[in-house]
């Protein structure tokens, strides 16, 4: 684990695809509608809103997840580089919405003891929760299950939702500083850029309009 954290995730043959918007709505949307599939829903699409790491969404207790007036903010206690804390927005689509995701979940689940994990293990048939938190690899699975649900080309793992949501800000304009704050990494961080350089290519391509 401390490995992969070190070389920001590179699980098989390169680096792991990221999960864009369109890609990540229907990931969730291939939920099953049970209790299981409201959990899942809720920790991929609260995975990608922090540009979290894969620990970092194992490790929440219930009270690092505040309800405020325009969404949510997450305290990070576990990080590489220093604990942060995170302002999560309403989503424009309730489908989609890593708050009203969360809401839902934890009323599901009764969340109620604010030192125990925001993410629970279920029992496999009844779907009713156990004691205990998620480990890191079980969230990252978590984004591979729903991903093959939908039938989607490409195999996402569970550090897809941080460079897919890096990305995704990018492309909407957001300063450089504004994208590295929300995913904790220092200023000018190599390897945000990196991903940045692998997601370039495609708004100015020298292809457009040739073919």
């Amino acid at each position: 684990m401390k490995e992969m954290e070190k070389t920001e995730e590179t699980r098989g043959r390169g680096p792991a695809p990221a999960l864009l918007v369109p890609q990540l709505r229907a990931a969730v949307q291939a939920a099953p509608k049970n209790r299981l599939g409201i959990r899942n829903r809720a920790i991929v699409l609260l995975h990608f809103a922090l540009t979290a790491r894969e620990h970092q969404v194992a490790y929440l207790r219930l009270r690092h997840i505040v309800e405020v007036e325009h969404g949510l903010e997450v305290d990070i206690r576990v990080s590489k580089i220093k604990p942060r804390k995170v302002k999560v927005p309403y989503g424009s689509r309730p489908s989609t919405c890593p708050v009203r995701a969360w809401r839902t979940w934890k009323a599901a689940a009764n969340l109620t003891d604010p030192d125990d994990f925001a993410f629970k293990p279920l029992h496999n048939r009844w779907h009713t929760p156990l004691a205990g938190g998620l480990d890191p690899e079980t969230i990252g699975t978590i984004t591979t299950e729903l991903a093959a649900r939908a039938e989607l080309l490409q195999r996402y793992t569970g550090h897809s939702p941080r460079r897919g949501a890096a990305e995704e800000s990018r492309r909407a304009g957001n300063d450089r500083k504004v994208i590295a704050k929300q995913g904790g990494w220092v200023e000018n961080s190599a390897a945000m850029e990196g991903y940045f350089e692998a997601g370039e290519g495609w708004e100015e391509n020298a292809m457009i309009g040739v073919l």
